[in-house]
């Protein structure tokens, strides 16, 4: 089994990867299906990732706000 990336400019160099090799013609329907479900689960761990990183950022944006608050 493939190591789990962690890095999204891994994953969408992967992404980029697959992509290319289904614009192949000459890959039989299998191959063509096996790249698509690769390319769906890495889908799945950036979206992950960025909704991560969303939450992030609005908890730093929010502390920030309650330190201006106090400052006043």
């Amino acid at each position: 089994m493939e190591k789990k990336k962690n890095n999204l400019k891994e994953i969408f160099q992967d992404l980029d990867d697959i992509l290319k090799k289904l614009e192949v013609s000459d890959l039989d329907i299998d191959k063509m299906v096996e790249l698509y479900e690769q390319g769906m689960a890495l889908t799945k761990i950036c979206k992950s990732k960025i909704e991560d990183a969303e939450q992030r950022i609005e908890v730093i944006n929010n502390n920030k706000d309650l330190d201006k608050d106090s400052v006043i």
